[in-house]
């Protein structure tokens, strides 16, 4: 989002909150919408040696600190280029896919929505580097498979209904507490510590609006403390029930660094995706990988079949179905309870 012809819109949300309409209905298993903040450069990286800048998109960076991009800061990502990137599939499989280069841009990074008609996430994904970082190999750019974190948190903290044992709160119809065949307001609020805009922010509050009703976030029902909303008391206790082998959102400064990424504004940017390499299985699938036993909390993200989320599937869908696509629309922001007004 632009804020003038040569410059990114900066938000800075903390004591705030931010608010958007979305309609998924047509998004079944395997598509991924999301609206989410980068802590790009307010000016596209434009230099000498770029000279488009923001009007032309340029300048893009995350918390997985992508390596596959061919430019950054407008130098061209050659070295190493020519090597293709493997990965190991949901199955097991070494997939051979795209070309990356020897460095990466990294920045932190707020999913606000991560969504289908089937499973939803809000997650914060902080770094331990201030504003956009070139990273170098993996122990900067990380590595989920050798377990190097990197700068970032590439996992980072999020909140699943269903994954937080709440398979009846996010779903196409009328059984679920939002239904998703239906266009819906998402709202998400940022509390700090002291109720200022220059405290460390604390707490990540959701809630929804459908059909003139407050919809609140679902309570998780598999940690021992239960919990609403993105905390760090939250994050650290998910992590230790759901036996993960990292704790990166701790490590790298939890939602306190989030905020000072807030603080030095951050970039809003949406988009809609699919994934041939891991099906999308992180965010809708019943497992994410061949290997991982359902009855253990946390393996379940969604609904959806172990088997499905490729792109034949997806356009499958679309010949019997129709186009597949998501719209947001009347984006606002504000004081806290000033962007929503029921009748």
């Amino acid at each position: 989002m632009l804020d003038s012809p040569d410059r990114y819109k900066m938000f800075r949300l903390k004591n705030k909150e931010f608010t958007f309409d979305v309609d998924l209905s047509t998004l079944p298993c395997g598509l991924n919408a999301a609206l989410y903040f980068v802590e790009m450069d307010e000016f596209g990286d434009r230099s000498g040696n770029n000279p488009g800048g923001a009007k032309y998109g340029t300048g893009y960076c995350d918390a997985q600190c992508p390596r596959h991009m061919r430019f950054i800061r407008g130098e061209a990502n050659l070295i190493g280029w020519e090597k293709l990137l493997k990965r190991e599939n949901p199955d097991g499989q070494i997939i051979v896919g795209g070309h990356e280069g020897k460095y990466g841009y990294c920045c932190a990074e707020l999913d606000l929505l991560e969504a289908n008609r089937d499973a939803g996430v809000f997650t914060s994904h902080p770094c331990n580097r201030e504003r956009q970082t070139i990273c170098e190999g993996k122990d900067q750019c990380g590595h989920k498979g050798e377990g190097k974190l990197g700068i970032c948190d590439k996992d980072g903290c999020g909140f699943s209904d269903y994954r937080m044992g709440n398979p009846q709160f996010w779903g196409a119809g009328q059984n679920f507490a939002v239904d998703t065949s239906k266009p819906m307001t998402v709202v998400t609020q940022f509390l700090t510590h002291d109720g200022t805009d220059h405290g460390d922010l604390v707490e990540v509050r959701r809630f929804y609006v459908q059909n003139n009703q407050v919809v609140q976030n679902s309570e998780t029902t598999l940690l021992p403390n239960g919990g609403d909303s993105l905390t760090d008391a939250m994050c650290n206790e998910q992590n230790h029930v759901f036996k993960q082998k990292t704790n990166g959102h701790r490590d790298l400064g939890g939602l306190r660094a989030m905020g000072e990424a807030m603080d030095r504004g951050m970039v809003l940017s949406m988009s809609i995706w699919d994934s041939d390499l891991d099906r999308m299985l992180w965010l809708d699938g019943e497992k994410a990988r061949f290997d991982e036993d359902m009855s253990q909390p946390g393996i379940r993200r969604g609904p959806c079949p172990f088997h499905y989320g490729d792109r034949e599937d997806n356009l499958r869908h679309a010949e019997q179905h129709g186009p597949m696509s998501v719209t947001f629309t009347n984006i606002r922001y504000g004081d806290l309870g000033s962007t929503i007004s029921l009748v």
